[in-house]
């Protein structure tokens, strides 16, 4: 048996420059992804790997009744309150 690491700090290396939103798409990486330690009440379009966040928010919203719905209603949210 051997030692692997499942979960990666938003900020490391690995989160933010080696992970592929294809390989999570594809359920090829199997890591989770922690967002400790950002400022509250901030946009997640500000987020290290926001992309990401987005991604886990569709599918969050998919399983809802009028998820996708709900989904573009919050994004379009967000990029409107989020102009700078």
């Amino acid at each position: 048996l051997g030692k692997i690491s499942t979960m990666l700090w938003s900020e490391c290396a690995i989160a933010k420059n080696r992970i592929k939103i294809e390989e999570i798409i594809n359920k090829k990486r199997q890591y989770i992804i922690h967002w400790a330690g950002h400022e509250r009440g901030v946009s997640l379009l500000k987020y290290t790997r926001s992309d990401i966040l987005l991604f886990f928010l569709r599918e969050y919203y998919k399983k809802q009744k009028f998820g996708l719905i709900k989904y573009y209603l919050k994004v379009l949210f967000i990029f409107v309150t989020n102009r700078n």
